[in-house]
């Protein structure tokens, strides 16, 4: 973590008691948690005036967080009728010119909104960059302000001497081998079995699945969520665990991570979600949406293998560590194990896997997709041989 002070500030529309109170009460947190976070009402009357105050604070902010509403995306964008809101209208202007100057690249403008039912009010050029919707994602936009990573890297192990005259396989066999069931739990059993009692459609697994107790996600836990898409897809994507958004829609990747997860779709693959299929690794959200445990990833393990099983996909994409390490069997990281595919088992198939960056990193780490695009590229290849 950085030593130094993070100065912020937080750009947003005055338009009622309500959301003023939520906008004071976000600062007043980061303040209180080491951020020196500044918004006007703290001053006053500058000498200086309002436009050039702002100007000034913008400029000397290490990020600045758009508080993103109805109100403020049109006093931003200059649609707002009236003579109200001059300084949302200043802000605007600054934020378009800053875009501009830095050739469409950002790296301190962080839109931030209260609900997922605002995140259409995010300024489009912003829309690609990482953005967090509160107050679920406070934690996460924390970690970033005081540049504290949610995974540490795995240390880097020591190079692999080849024997003369031999190479690496391009890919590497692996036969997905996941926990065993829980004992005594009625119908888990038959992943028990020596020999695979295949379920016959997604319908069946969900209900086997049903209200499901088996792990200690359940007490803290909303809802189970379910795979979600094709069930006879040729690509189904593995993301690690859900998030509050997917909680409440019932659908993995829902959220901001989720929308970027569509637009890679669509414009690398030409695929929409409903095309593919979309699980995560463990189907109930981890309290204050943490990383999965082993213990965790063991008895959900067999929900997965049975999706596998019944989807039968060609391909995988595995998105972030969790997926990586669950499906690869691998102490390694993603970073470790992207760049080349890996065959995965499962029962009644196999099928060749990718792994790349979960979106919620590349959102947080927007620098980072160009990697993220070499690796949907390769996949890609692949899939349209």
């Amino acid at each position: 973590m950085s030593g130094t002070v993070q100065r912020v500030f937080v750009s947003y529309t005055h338009q009622d008691d309500v959301h003023n109170r939520a906008v004071l009460g976000l600062v007043q947190e980061l303040r209180r948690l080491g951020v020196d976070a500044v918004i006007d009402r703290f001053f006053p009357a500058p000498e200086q005036g309002w436009p050039q105050w702002m100007d000034d604070e913008i400029d000397r902010a290490d990020y600045v967080l758009l508080v993103c509403s109805k109100l403020y995306h049109d006093r931003a964008t200059g649609r707002a009728p009236g003579e109200g809101g001059l300084g949302g209208r200043w802000e605007g202007l600054i934020l378009r010119q800053a875009h501009y100057e830095a050739l469409g690249r950002n790296e301190k403008f962080i839109p931030v909104v209260f609900g997922a039912s605002e995140i259409p009010n995010i300024p489009q050029r912003l829309r690609g960059f990482t953005y967090f919707i509160l107050p679920d994602g406070f934690e996460d936009l924390y970690r970033l302000l005081t540049s504290q990573p949610s995974i540490s890297p795995e240390p880097v192990g020591p190079v692999r001497i080849l024997r003369s005259g031999s190479d690496l396989a391009p890919m590497e066999e692996v036969s997905l081998n996941l926990a065993s069931p829980v004992a005594g739990t009625g119908a888990a059993t038959r992943l028990e079995s020596p020999t695979w009692t295949p379920f016959e459609s997604v319908d069946e697994i969900e209900r086997w699945i049903g209200d499901c107790r088996r792990c200690s996600l359940a007490p803290t836990r909303e809802r189970v969520v379910f795979g979600w898409g094709n069930p006879n897809a040729d690509l189904l994507v593995v993301g690690e665990a859900p998030g509050s958004t997917d909680e409440s829609a019932s659908q993995p990747l829902s959220g901001p991570a989720g929308q970027l997860m569509n637009r890679v779709l669509s414009s690398m693959f030409g695929l929409t979600r409903d095309d593919v299929f979309l699980v995560t690794t463990v189907l109930c959200r981890p309290p204050r949406n943490r990383s999965p445990s082993k213990d965790e990833l063991g008895r959900c393990g067999r929900h997965l293998k049975a999706y596998l099983s019944v989807v039968k996909p060609k391909f995988l994409m595995l998105l972030g560590s969790t997926a990586c390490r669950t499906l690869l069997e691998s102490s390694k990281g993603v970073m470790e194990l992207r760049g080349e595919l890996h065959r995965v088992g499962y029962p009644g198939g196999t099928a060749l896997a990718l792994a790349t960056m979960h979106p919620a990193y590349l959102l947080r780490r927007p620098q980072e997709k160009r990697m993220a695009m070499e690796d949907y590229l390769r996949l890609k290849e692949v899939m349209n041989q």
